[in-house]
């Protein structure tokens, strides 16, 4: 209610930037970042036109592939192909 009432928005979104050693995922309720190391990255699943992170404690993160900024879904798997392929889809492995 606090955060309704300072004009936050009510729905959970995270943004992720992909760099060199790990994912940074930051959250819009509070802004503050942290990072997920691909180690982490139990699997990639593509689903309908969805893209699901697996981690391997349990967390699963939904990415819209449309929504990419400053690159595309193929930059997407090479990235992933390069820093934790066994997570990747046979059908996306470089």
């Amino acid at each position: 209610a606090l955060r309704r009432q300072e004009g936050a928005r009510e729905v959970l979104e995270y943004r992720f930037r992909f760099g060199p050693s790990e994912i940074e995922r930051e959250n819009s309720f509070t802004r503050q970042p942290n990072a997920i190391p691909y180690e982490q990255i139990e699997k990639i699943l593509r689903t309908g036109t969805e893209l699901q992170l697996c981690l391997k404690n349990k967390l699963y993160y939904i990415l819209d592939p449309n929504r990419f900024e400053n690159g595309t879904e193929a930059d997407f798997w090479r990235l992933m192909n390069e820093k934790c392929s066994a997570a990747v889809p046979k059908k996306y492995r470089a």
